[in-house]
């Protein structure tokens, strides 16, 4: 007597199966996406207090404008001579003592880390009641020790300079940064340097007439040229020489009621 095999059994048995692969196709899938999320999320720092969300939240500059995190981290110490001083408080930025960046800097996940400007760099400022009291950290006022110009400056330099290079800051990078992992080093070597690199040449040759500018000054901005410049691209060397200066002081942000009517420098005069 043939021994039969019952149809209804195995059409049970080949489901089980198939549902135990999809299973394990799913938890794959969620496990790749946990560990690739991080990669390639486009995600800001936030933070909870609203003054802390104005000097280091972010404005969106970092995905088009911003530089990678380590990139910028290691700039003043792989380029100290293009500084007036150690490290960016030189030109003015302000460092709190529990930030890990300036004041006006804001960070996001793009891939990678990457570091932008947002509002506070410009309206954030300090001021002690004595010489020799703690520097106090107003927001909202002119950033009155600020040297914009210089950063743009040092940007310019060091993007033009042979040692922006793979072989040059991985290995200062990793010194700082205690070890990226295998694809942050694969990203930095092949993609992150070399075209930060481009985009700072390109920067520099669209803002090359800043180069000649008379110096802004600390706590004063010409506004309206570069953002032309890098904005929309307009033809800075068909302007004429007085056209070419609009350097103004940084505005506060409060008390707008007695300037209305007056030309200021957000207007583009």
């Amino acid at each position: 007597m043939t021994e039969q095999t019952n149809p209804n059994l195995l059409t049970t048995s080949i489901k089980g199966v198939l549902q135990r692969i999809l299973v394990v196709i799913v938890g794959v899938l969620a496990v790749a996406l946990f560990l690739l999320w991080p990669v390639f999320s486009n995600s800001p720092v936030d933070y909870a207090d609203i003054e802390n969300h104005f000097k280091y939240g972010s404005i969106g500059s970092e995905s088009v404008n911003g530089i990678p995190y380590w990139i910028w981290k290691v700039l003043p110490e792989l380029f100290p001579e293009k500084l007036p001083g150690k490290g960016y408080t030189s030109l003015g930025f302000i460092k709190e003592p529990d930030k890990d960046l300036p004041v006006g800097f804001s960070q996001r996940r793009v891939f990678i880390d990457r570091v932008g400007l947002n509002c506070a760099v410009c309206h954030t400022g300090t001021l002690r009641h004595t010489p020799n009291s703690e520097h106090q950290v107003i927001t909202t006022m002119p950033a009155n020790v600020l040297n914009l110009q210089g950063y743009i400056k040092f940007l310019s330099a060091v993007g033009v300079d042979e040692r922006f290079t793979a072989n040059r800051m991985l290995p200062e990078i990793e010194k700082i940064s205690g070890g990226l992992n295998p694809i942050e080093k694969l990203l930095y070597r092949f993609i992150a340097i070399p075209q930060t690199r481009d985009a700072l040449i390109n920067q520099a040759s669209r803002l090359k007439f800043v180069e000649e500018q008379p110096d802004w000054g600390p706590g004063r901005v010409d506004t309206f040229n570069p953002y032309k410049a890098i904005q929309f691209h307009f033809p800075m060397d068909k302007l004429r020489e007085d056209e070419l200066i609009g350097t103004s002081d940084f505005p506060s942000v409060w008390n707008q009621k007695p300037r209305k009517g007056l030309e200021l420098h957000w207007d583009g005069k």
